[in-house]
């Protein structure tokens, strides 16, 4: 039986910019609970493979995942280079520039994405204010059908998909991010 992770992270050496930087507001609780950006800064590939290895898992999905800021473009580009150096290891998820959300431009960037034969886009429009069901967002979603590509959608709120703990003694909210094809 073949173990696939179905999302890493396009790990932060080989991405654009050398360090991960989001706002606060992004990634305050997941650092306080997951220390995130810490363990974001210090990924490498070489851990994620040797963390593979040691977990029995043969491939993985590997998303260029985007939270701004980053070019779309430079971050398929670094995916696509991982995945022609370990093709029996990786599969491609790629993004587009939501960020400046003109239709026609996202349609395009979709169409590359499916011409650099990466499986689909992954989506993660709460961090650029955009519920996904957004009407720019809809030339994507057609193009991304039309080429069959599927859409890995990271949807967030400030309450949906939260879970209440208490961690020494303060109550906080933990925002579990779900992916899931559509």
């Amino acid at each position: 039986m073949s173990i696939i992770d179905a999302r890493v992270r396009l790990p932060q050496e080989l991405r654009p910019t050398p360090t991960y930087a989001a706002p606060s507001r992004q990634t305050e609780q997941y650092d306080k609970i997951l220390q995130l950006t810490d363990k974001m800064n210090t990924g490498r590939l070489t851990d994620l493979l040797q963390a593979m290895d040691a977990e029995g898992i043969d491939q993985a999905v590997m998303h260029a995942e985007s939270e701004g800021g980053e070019s779309a473009e430079a971050l398929n580009e670094a995916l696509c280079r991982v995945l022609a150096e370990h093709p029996s290891r990786f599969t491609g998820i790629g993004c587009v520039d939501i960020s400046e959300s003109r239709p026609t431009r996202i349609a395009r960037q979709t169409a590359s994405i499916a011409d650099l034969g990466l499986l689909g886009i992954t989506l993660q429009s709460a961090f650029f204010g955009l519920d996904i069901d957004d009407r720019r967002l809809y030339p994507m979603y057609s193009r991304a059908e039309e080429l069959g590509l599927i859409v890995a959608v990271q949807r967030a709120s400030l309450t949906a998909g939260c879970t209440r703990c208490v961690t020494n003694g303060r109550s906080c909210w933990i925002r579990w991010p779900v992916t899931s094809p559509t």
